[in-house]
């Protein structure tokens, strides 16, 4: 098993998570305004999160986007860029 601890450049990890955000709410057919609504937050804080340079450092802030946005676990592992979860054996495992 590789246990080794893989480091993502913050920067893109914040362009690939603003893109995903951007996907998603388009698939959904949400507006920022809709989203900031579902985060109980303003506007204009959502805005800033999806803004080149700002972006989401807070883990509970993102989570709390990927649940408004009704992302799969699988989805969310992806976007974050984590292992696949495996259960039990090294058969099972969930991978999207």
């Amino acid at each position: 098993m590789n246990n080794k601890i893989q480091y993502v450049e913050q920067e893109s990890f914040r362009k690939r998570l603003q893109e995903q955000f951007r996907k998603h709410c388009k698939k959904l057919n949400l507006t920022q305004e809709n989203v900031a609504k579902l985060l109980n937050i303003s506007p204009k804080n959502y805005q800033r999160w999806e803004s080149p340079g700002y972006g989401l450092v807070n883990i509970f802030n993102i989570l709390g986007v990927f649940q408004a946005l009704d992302f799969s676990v699988t989805e969310t592992i992806d976007v974050l860029g984590l292992p696949p979860l495996k259960f039990g054996g090294s058969q099972n495992h969930l991978s999207g």
